[in-house]
């Protein structure tokens, strides 16, 4: 996963960190390292001396806390017939309804 396409403003990252209260303080600098501040994944792992699938795993779950989706969803990204590919929109459209109206469920 690219972290260009994670970047976030100083003012967007705090408009989500209310949210990231479950992380040590440790974590959400990091990720704010490299989110907001433009440090590379290679070097937060060096800055802040954790491993590269920590890096991965944070910057991962505040990407769904920005899209403000389950903690259990997972992000997909695969190649797939066009037409799979609309079935598949169509269901995580109906997904994203459900979860903010659940009587259209």
């Amino acid at each position: 996963m690219s972290t260009e396409s994670l970047r976030m403003t100083a003012e967007q990252f705090d408009h989500i960190r209310p949210a990231l209260r479950r992380f040590a303080q440790g974590s959400v600098d990091l990720v704010r390292a490299v989110l907001v501040d433009g440090l590379s994944p290679s070097e937060a792992v060096e800055t802040f001396g954790v491993s590269r699938q920590n890096v991965s795993r944070l910057l991962i779950e505040v990407r769904k806390i920005a899209a403000d989706v389950p903690r259990d969803w997972i992000f997909v990204q695969e190649f797939m017939p066009a037409e799979m590919a609309d079935r598949v929109r169509t269901e995580v459209a109906s997904a994203r309804n459900a979860l903010k109206d659940p009587d259209q469920a």
